[in-house]
Protein backbone atom coordinates (compact mmCIF):
# COMPACT_ATOMS: atom_id res chain seq x y z
CA UNK A 1 0.00 0.00 0.00
CA UNK A 2 1.50 3.34 -1.03
CA UNK A 3 1.37 6.54 1.05
CA UNK A 4 -1.47 8.05 -1.00
CA UNK A 5 -3.66 4.97 -0.60
CA UNK A 6 -2.93 4.83 3.13
CA UNK A 7 -3.99 8.47 3.59
CA UNK A 8 -7.07 8.19 1.35
CA UNK A 9 -8.26 5.11 3.25
CA UNK A 10 -8.21 7.13 6.50
CA UNK A 11 -10.66 9.58 4.91
CA UNK A 12 -12.84 7.22 2.87
CA UNK A 13 -13.53 4.89 5.80
CA UNK A 14 -15.62 7.73 7.26
CA UNK A 15 -17.32 8.78 3.99
CA UNK A 16 -20.75 7.21 4.00
CA UNK A 17 -21.58 8.37 0.48
CA UNK A 18 -18.74 6.58 -1.34
CA UNK A 19 -19.72 3.04 -2.31
CA UNK A 20 -17.28 0.34 -3.43
CA UNK A 21 -14.10 2.43 -3.19
CA UNK A 22 -11.16 1.25 -5.29
CA UNK A 23 -7.64 2.52 -4.69
CA UNK A 24 -5.61 2.91 -7.84
CA UNK A 25 -2.17 4.49 -7.70
CA UNK A 26 -2.64 7.89 -6.07
CA UNK A 27 -6.44 8.03 -6.30
CA UNK A 28 -9.59 6.55 -4.83
CA UNK A 29 -12.53 5.96 -7.17
CA UNK A 30 -15.98 4.91 -6.01
CA UNK A 31 -19.68 5.16 -6.75
CA UNK A 32 -21.79 8.03 -5.49
CA UNK A 33 -24.94 6.98 -7.35
CA UNK A 34 -25.63 4.55 -10.18
CA UNK A 35 -24.67 7.27 -12.66
CA UNK A 36 -22.10 9.30 -10.73
CA UNK A 37 -18.53 8.26 -9.97
CA UNK A 38 -16.47 10.10 -7.36
CA UNK A 39 -12.68 10.39 -7.49
CA UNK A 40 -10.53 11.60 -4.60
CA UNK A 41 -6.89 12.54 -4.96
CA UNK A 42 -4.37 14.82 -3.30
CA UNK A 43 -3.00 17.75 -5.27
CA UNK A 44 -0.37 20.44 -4.94
CA UNK A 45 -1.55 24.01 -5.32
CA UNK A 46 1.59 26.06 -4.86
CA UNK A 47 4.75 23.99 -4.73
CA UNK A 48 5.74 20.82 -6.52
CA UNK A 49 5.63 17.72 -4.31
CA UNK A 50 3.95 19.60 -1.41
CA UNK A 51 0.45 18.15 -1.25
CA UNK A 52 -1.84 20.57 0.56
CA UNK A 53 -5.30 19.85 -0.80
CA UNK A 54 -7.80 17.02 -1.31
CA UNK A 55 -9.50 17.19 -4.71
CA UNK A 56 -12.95 15.68 -5.29
CA UNK A 57 -14.06 15.08 -8.87
CA UNK A 58 -17.55 13.94 -9.85
CA UNK A 59 -18.04 12.19 -13.18
CA UNK A 60 -21.34 11.26 -14.81
CA UNK A 61 -20.69 7.98 -16.60
CA UNK A 62 -23.09 8.92 -19.42
CA UNK A 63 -21.84 12.44 -19.98
CA UNK A 64 -18.61 13.86 -18.57
CA UNK A 65 -17.11 15.57 -15.55
CA UNK A 66 -19.81 17.21 -13.43
CA UNK A 67 -17.82 19.15 -10.87
CA UNK A 68 -14.52 19.46 -9.06
CA UNK A 69 -13.96 20.74 -5.54
CA UNK A 70 -10.77 21.19 -3.55
CA UNK A 71 -10.57 21.11 0.22
CA UNK A 72 -7.40 22.84 1.37
CA UNK A 73 -5.83 21.49 4.54
CA UNK A 74 -5.16 25.06 5.69
CA UNK A 75 -8.91 25.72 5.63
CA UNK A 76 -9.57 22.66 7.80
CA UNK A 77 -6.67 22.39 10.20
CA UNK A 78 -4.76 24.90 12.29
CA UNK A 79 -1.12 25.55 11.39
CA UNK A 80 1.55 23.74 13.38
CA UNK A 81 4.67 25.22 14.89
CA UNK A 82 7.93 24.13 13.24
CA UNK A 83 11.19 25.62 14.53
CA UNK A 84 9.45 28.76 15.75
CA UNK A 85 7.33 29.36 12.63
CA UNK A 86 3.69 28.50 12.02
CA UNK A 87 3.36 26.16 9.03
CA UNK A 88 0.26 24.90 7.22
CA UNK A 89 0.08 21.12 7.25
CA UNK A 90 0.89 19.25 4.08
CA UNK A 91 2.74 16.15 3.05
CA UNK A 92 5.71 16.12 0.78
CA UNK A 93 8.35 13.99 -0.84
CA UNK A 94 11.82 13.99 0.61
CA UNK A 95 14.72 11.54 0.45
CA UNK A 96 12.80 9.06 2.66
CA UNK A 97 9.62 9.12 0.57
CA UNK A 98 6.30 10.81 1.30
CA UNK A 99 5.60 12.03 4.81
CA UNK A 100 3.61 14.67 6.67
CA UNK A 101 5.35 17.96 7.34
CA UNK A 102 4.77 19.78 10.63
CA UNK A 103 2.80 16.90 12.18
CA UNK A 104 0.57 13.96 11.31
CA UNK A 105 -3.18 14.71 11.36
CA UNK A 106 -5.11 13.23 14.26
CA UNK A 107 -7.96 10.76 13.83
CA UNK A 108 -10.38 13.60 14.63
CA UNK A 109 -8.83 15.72 11.85
CA UNK A 110 -9.21 12.89 9.33
CA UNK A 111 -12.85 12.58 10.41
CA UNK A 112 -13.31 16.35 10.03
CA UNK A 113 -11.99 16.11 6.47
CA UNK A 114 -14.27 13.14 5.78
CA UNK A 115 -17.23 15.15 7.12
CA UNK A 116 -16.45 17.92 4.62
CA UNK A 117 -16.28 15.38 1.80
CA UNK A 118 -19.64 13.93 2.92
CA UNK A 119 -21.20 17.39 3.09
CA UNK A 120 -20.09 18.15 -0.48
CA UNK A 121 -21.16 14.75 -1.85
CA UNK A 122 -24.58 15.06 -0.22
CA UNK A 123 -25.33 17.90 -2.66
CA UNK A 124 -25.21 15.41 -5.56
CA UNK A 125 -27.32 12.59 -4.16
CA UNK A 126 -31.06 12.13 -4.30
CA UNK A 127 -32.78 13.59 -1.24
CA UNK A 128 -34.47 11.00 0.91
CA UNK A 129 -38.21 11.40 1.24
CA UNK A 130 -39.18 11.82 4.86
CA UNK A 131 -42.13 9.64 5.72
CA UNK A 132 -44.75 11.28 7.87
CA UNK A 133 -47.56 9.68 9.76
CA UNK A 134 -50.23 11.59 7.88
CA UNK A 135 -49.58 11.50 4.13
CA UNK A 136 -52.98 13.06 3.37
CA UNK A 137 -53.67 16.73 2.88
CA UNK A 138 -56.06 18.66 5.02
CA UNK A 139 -57.65 22.05 4.55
Amino acid sequence: MNFFEQELRKIVEHCGYIRNPKFVGRACVGRLTDDITVKLNFITRRYTEKYDCLQITLINRHESKLDTQCIAFEDMWKPARVTGSMVNMHFWHDVHGYEWYARIPTRAEYMELADSVNEYLSCFTEPEIEETEDMGMSM
